[in-house]
């Protein structure tokens, strides 16, 4: 077995480690959510997961993956000198954005605290945390990016997500056994506490990282913001497709049926962790294969990532066919066991996410952005526009689900076709356990 193989296996067993650590924590962390706050409150903290997180794929500008591709591409052609200063350079303007983001959500929830009150029921400290969490979160997640580019990936997971999960996981639990109950303020407090800490370590060790001196003066690449623009724009596009449907159901349908489907969809998604797992570890690899012309190295490393995915989405999904009722119940709470039917067509979606293999991170990383770009956007606003309307005919969250599960899936195909004609790289599972052997 070549020294690729080697490394995505090991690679592979960091990020599955560290995604499995994840998952315990944020399972503990939403079935505690879930016993904390009212199913309204829990309805309004979904909603909130949702606007940070769309803010926070906003605030990165899509220098999260260009730096990715850019910062590898350079390292693999012995460039340190330009990849340290894009990494650099590429965080500061992050944290641009971030900073301009929060002044404007400041200035615009001072002058329209009332009706935020009215709407939400929220003080203008309810929305100076949630402010706080996004710019924490942006920061922490560029940063995790930065390391992914270097190839640390031990270092991107933990500090990606997992520490600062189970800082969040251990504060919430000891906040539940002094006290049974808990307010939105509260969780956001907590939230905000724990990716602070973990962003303390993290930048650290990104200094002794980033920290070579540069022995010769060197240009930003002009093609940085080139790649970064569309990859934003795809990115930010997929992340509104993802998390639509709660705002549609949270503007048509009531608070309770935001916690019912917001309490599936986060279970739905884990089916998609695998293929999130593989992509973190496969994205520089990709841009270092493609850039020496070596196709036929870089099927081989797809189609290992595509099985390694598939098999445990295939055990997730089967759990949640079989069982579906009892882990939202065990979960979440005997209230959001009505949400099986939201569970298993969105799970059916994310399953054929994860079959269809890294087809969208195919065509990102091989420069074939601007139409992925394409692909999400026509997808997007197809199921948004179907699912708005029936919001509003039907009052049925289970029809959104069905829509919003259908585009994932026709958008999975559309990309799979296209990152096979432009590239020669078919990503689609082919089911044999053989592609694992050296």
């Amino acid at each position: 077995m070549d020294n690729l193989i080697h490394r995505l296996y090991s690679n592979s067993g960091w990020a599955s480690l560290g995604r499995f650590l994840s998952i315990i924590f944020i399972l503990l962390i939403n079935g505690l959510v879930t016993r904390l706050l009212t199913p309204y409150q829990v309805g309004q903290y979904f909603l909130i997961f949702s606007l940070v997180t769309i803010a926070t794929i906003a605030a990165q500008l899509g220098l999260n993956q260009a730096i990715v591709k850019l910062v590898s591409e350079h390292l693999s052609r012995g460039k340190v000198n330009i990849a340290n200063y894009i990494a650099i350079r590429s965080v500061k303007t992050v944290l641009i954005s971030v900073f301009s983001i929060s002044t404007l959500a400041i200035i615009f929830s001072y002058y329209y605290i009332d009706e935020i009150q009215a709407k939400w029921s929220f003080s203008y400290y309810t929305a100076f945390l949630i402010i706080a969490w996004f710019a924490l979160l942006t920061y922490q997640s560029i940063l995790a990016e930065c390391f992914r580019g270097y190839h640390n990936i031990k270092q991107s997971i933990i500090f990606g997500g997992v520490f600062s999960n189970f800082l969040l996981a251990s504060f919430i639990a000891t906040h539940w056994v002094i006290k049974k109950s808990s307010s939105i303020e509260i969780i956001l407090g907590i939230s905000a506490l724990a990716i602070l800490i973990n962003l303390i370590f993290s930048q650290i060790v990104y200094n002794k990282i980033t920290s070579s001196e540069m022995k010769e003066a060197v240009d930003l690449p002009r093609d940085v913001m080139s790649i970064a623009w569309p990859i934003w724009y795809t990115n930010l596009t997929l992340i509104i497709l993802i998390h639509a449907d709660i705002w549609i159901i949270g503007s048509f349908l009531s608070s309770n049926d935001v916690a019912i489907y917001g309490a599936a969809a986060r279970l739905a998604a884990f089916i998609g962790i695998p293929l999130l797992i593989i992509n973190s570890v496969i994205s520089p690899v990709i841009t270092d294969l493609y850039y020496k012309n070596n196709i036929r190295q870089l099927q081989r490393i797809i189609g290992v990532a595509a099985t390694l995915a598939s098999i445990p989405a295939l055990l997730i999904t089967s759990l949640y066919l079989i069982f579906g009722k009892d882990i939202l119940m065990l979960v979440f709470g005997p209230f959001y066991s009505s949400g099986l039917w939201v569970l298993l067509i969105l799970g059916a979606g994310q399953f054929f996410n994860v079959i269809s293999g890294s087809c969208g991170l195919v065509l990102v990383m091989t420069g074939y952005h601007k139409l992925m770009l394409k692909i999400t956007i026509s997808t997007s606003l197809s199921a948004i526009i179907l699912s708005i309307a029936a919001a509003f005919f039907l009052k049925n969250s289970i029809y959104i689900a069905i829509i919003f599960s259908s585009a994932l899936i026709i958008q999975n195909i559309l990309m799979l076709l296209f990152a096979y004609r432009r590239t020669g790289i078919f990503t689609f599972t082919k089911f044999n356990i053989s592609v694992l052997k050296p």
